[in-house]
């Protein structure tokens, strides 16, 4: 099976052009010795040695293209090689943009043989986006020298440090200040999106050109700080608007203008500023994070909503309590009970099945598995 990646060259200042589905895919591949291509040099991961290659072989005699929303960041013409006539490798587009409505519902990607995209039950996706698909986990989420601390060396207190305000995080802050075992934390570090291209130009070391490429991510005290935390509140999107709205597509503008937050939602930002929130449903959007798979590889109690309750769908789900602590928002006297009554050596145990569960179905290697197996599905 012959795999070429569409990629957009790396950019600058605050916009890295940073195709983080495309690079963790790659790393699978390259791990499982599948060979792949590319339109473009992109993704330096060591002195000379690049993760994607420019290559000659042409699309055509290729089995799959495949490229992502961030190419559509800073170049919004899909590449003309997705709408051949006749084409017969397969179009895949892996979607996990921020908003309730993304750029894979335009009509354009009606041609798109198959996307990729976060999901949440209950809402109305295109035809063509068959499977669910999520951030997982990234080398970089790793430290050069990454020890893992023993939960008896950690501070007992829970991350708290959100960068961005989501509507679950406001109500989520309010929950773990109930928790009487851990401190809350919101020390954080600023998102660098400085450029720094001589840095990257003359940088060798793999994990340095991960935070220096990605325009900031991936930072090396922020992971440390986590690996030194007993847990971290990972609660991240908003709520799901009525199942109405959500499957009505002739008022995809309208949700666009309103909820969805990269055009800045009026009704969102509203409900904001008043302190007050859409009636609960439960249901969320835009529910992935960095923080979630940089938490689980760091063996650090994961602090979300109740998956199952919420309607988020994974590939492969985790168990609450297992593997991760899921909360009822809307009545979180039951979960927060529960929590206080765990002990420490309950906690670590979540905390390491947690690590265990993402290592063994979200790893790079194991997403590549994923989509070879979905493509073999749908060739």
């Amino acid at each position: 099976m012959k795999i070429y990646f569409y990629c957009h060259p790396q950019g600058d200042n605050r916009y890295p052009a940073f195709q983080h589905q495309l690079i963790n895919l790659a790393f699978g591949l390259k791990e499982l010795g599948i060979e792949y291509y590319s339109n473009k040099t992109y993704w330096k991961i060591g002195e000379d040695e690049f993760l994607f290659n420019k290559s000659d072989i042409k699309v055509d005699d290729c089995d799959v293209l495949v490229s992502s929303h961030g190419e559509f960041e800073y170049n919004w013409k899909l590449p003309a090689e997705f709408f051949t006539e006749k084409r017969k490798y397969l179009t895949v587009y892996i979607d996990t943009a921020d908003g309730l409505f993304t750029r894979s519902y335009s009509k354009e990607f009606e041609n798109i043989d198959l996307i990729l995209k976060q999901k949440t039950k209950g809402m109305w996706y295109p035809k063509n986006c068959k499977y669910s698909w999520a951030f997982g986990l990234s080398p970089y989420m790793k430290l050069e020298q990454d020890k893992m601390y023993d939960f008896q060396e950690r501070e007992k207190d829970i991350l708290a440090n959100y960068r961005h305000v989501h509507t679950f995080r406001k109500q989520g802050e309010k929950i773990i200040a109930s928790l009487n075992k851990l401190q809350i934390n919101k020390k954080s570090e600023p998102l660098d999106y400085t450029e720094k291209r001589n840095e990257i130009q003359n940088e060798s070391d793999f994990y340095k050109l991960g935070h220096l490429q990605s325009g900031g991510r991936f930072h090396p005290d922020y992971l440390q700080r986590l690996r030194q935390s007993y847990s971290c509140s990972c609660f991240g999107g908003n709520l799901l608007p009525s199942s109405f709205f959500v499957q009505n597509q002739k008022i995809f503008k309208i949700g666009n203008y309103f909820y969805d937050n990269t055009n800045q939602g009026r009704i969102v930002n509203l409900f904001r500023k008043l302190n007050l929130q859409i009636k609960h449903r439960y249901g969320v959007f835009q529910w992935d994070s960095w923080r979630l798979w940089e938490t689980f590889s760091a063996k650090t109690v994961v602090i979300n909503v109740d998956f199952n309750k919420y309607g988020i769908e994974l590939p492969v789900m985790p168990e609450n309590f297992k593997h991760y602590i899921g909360i009822d928002l809307l009545n979180p006297k039951e979960s927060i009970i529960k929590i206080n009554s765990l002990s420490y050596q309950e906690l670590e145990q979540i905390a390491n099945e947690g690590a265990k569960w993402a290592d063994e179905n979200y790893s790079p290697k194991a997403v590549a598995l994923r989509f070879i197996e979905i493509l073999k599905l749908e060739i």
